[in-house]
């Protein structure tokens, strides 16, 4: 596949980013430890950073579900980790397999 990687090579992602994204890992924080979302946009705008509930909710489920709605084809799965024990497994080890 020169072609794509020429393209890669010659050309920038023009994709816009999330102005969330720099906050992902503390968003996360805050909502799986039981901080209601109204509490992490009070978080957020201490950080002069305005945005609406929709696009925080929109944001939280975008980025738990994004590497489950985009996966890469033909890539080889090194995070998988096939000798853990049945009891170890995770749903998303259990998506990877099937995928295959």
């Amino acid at each position: 596949m020169k072609d794509l990687d020429d393209f890669v090579k010659n050309n920038s992602p023009n994709r816009r980013k999330s102005k969330l994204e720099p906050f992902r890992e503390a968003i996360y924080k805050l909502y799986d430890g039981g901080y209601q979302v109204e509490q992490i946009l009070q978080f957020l705008q201490k950080n002069n950073v305005q945005t609406s509930k929709q696009n925080l909710y929109k944001f939280l489920k975008g980025q738990k579900n994004s590497s489950i709605k985009n996966p890469v084809v033909g890539e080889a799965d090194h995070n998988l980790n096939l000798t853990k024990n049945d009891d170890e497994i995770t749903l998303s080890d259990l998506r990877k397999r099937f995928k295959k």
